[in-house]
């Protein structure tokens, strides 16, 4: 709700602008600071997962390793 609300205040003062009247940087700067507060969200799961994918192929490798490590060993 309130990036909507930001993105009618920064396209209120787009329109003010454009009629000759000063733009409001303020509701520019919200607007944007919340879209990347939006955009950290929504990409954290992919970033959860893609550490946890490789970890899993680091500790496969790791484990094929000293399965053949010690197997020679013997």
């Amino acid at each position: 709700m309130e990036r909507i609300e930001a993105g009618f205040a920064v396209h209120g003062s787009c329109h003010s602008h454009a009629r000759g009247e000063k733009c409001d940087n303020q509701s520019v700067c919200r607007y944007k600071k919340i879209q990347t507060e939006m955009i950290a969200a929504r990409e954290r799961p992919k970033r959860i997962a893609s550490i946890l994918r490789w970890l899993g192929v680091g500790v496969t490798v790791l484990g094929v390793g000293v399965y053949y490590a010690t197997r020679e060993s013997e």
